[in-house]
Formats: C-alpha cells, structure tokens, sequence
C-alpha cells in the first residue's frame, strides 16, 4: 500500500511538472506555428534548383515520380528517340533558327530524362513544342522542313505521356 501511495504521489508530482504555464504554451504554440509557416512559404530560404518549376519547388524526380518514363528501360527507350530525332530530323532542318532551338531543346530533353528528372523533361518538351511551332509559322520561307518537323513533332507527342503530360 506504501508502494502504490508512492507512486500516485510522484505521478502527480511530475503531472504538475508537466502543466505548463499559459506563457509557455503560448511560446510553444508561437514555435510551431512559426514552424509550420516556415515550411509552407519555403521556410524563408531559396531553394530553387533550377528545374523548371517555381522558386521554392522540388523537382519532380524518378523514382517516385508516377510516369512511365521512370521505369526500367522506358526511360532508355525514350532517349533512344529523342536522339534521334536530334541526329537525323534536326541537322536536316533548313531554317538555323529552329534548328538551333531544337537542338538545344532536344538535347536538354535528353538530359532530363536520362537524370530521371522529370520537371526538366517537361519544360524541355514544352519549349520543343513552342519552337515547332514558330518553325511551323516560318514554313513559307524553308517549305523543306515540314516533313522534318513533322517527324520531330510525332516524336515529341509519344515522348508526352511518357513524362505524364498529355
């Protein structure tokens, strides 16, 4: 009986302990609140990785990123076309300045999916497309490359949902 008097009376004891005053639970709260806005607005830092997205984003990155790409040999197979779309399609191309874009844009295609980042991959795909299409409006002046961007653009949409864009 002295044994559980005992302990009934340190576990009060240290039950009070453990009550903090309002200025502590106050103080308390104001850390995790804190904390929580901190993580929330990108804690204050700037985390920006150059990938594409907005400052303060995290690349979307294999493996965990949910699209096909990120699976075995997909991602091999992927980059087998985009290069050579940026072998054979790209160097025929007439007009220098959509060839240049899209060989820069190919090949930081390439780069994105074989660093298994996707967020890249994406912007890569996108500013692809954004040069076919200004290719596309110069046609009148290097009619040659329609074909040519064609391919390219075939390439581009079965590389898409690879990436998870649609």
């Amino acid at each position: 009986m002295l044994l559980l008097r005992s302990f009934v009376h340190a576990s009060a004891r240290s039950h009070d302990r453990a009550r903090a005053s309002p200025a502590a639970r106050r103080g308390a709260l104001v850390a995790v609140v804190a904390l929580l806005l901190g993580g929330a607005c990108g804690g204050g830092g700037d985390d920006d990785d150059g990938g594409g997205g907005p400052v303060g984003t995290q690349p979307v990155t294999c493996p965990s990123a949910n699209v096909p790409v990120c699976t075995s040999g997909t991602g091999a197979t992927a980059r087998d076309v985009v290069s050579d779309a940026s072998g054979r399609s790209t160097p025929a191309l007439e007009n220098t300045a959509a060839r240049t874009a899209l060989t820069t844009n190919l090949g930081q295609l390439d780069a994105a999916i074989g660093g298994g980042n996707i967020t890249d991959a994406r912007a890569a795909l996108t500013r692809a497309r954004e040069a076919i299409t200004t290719a596309r409006g110069q046609l009148a002046n290097f009619a040659g490359d329609a074909a040519d961007l064609a391919a390219i653009e075939l390439i581009l949409d079965q590389i898409a949902p690879l990436i998870g864009v649609s």
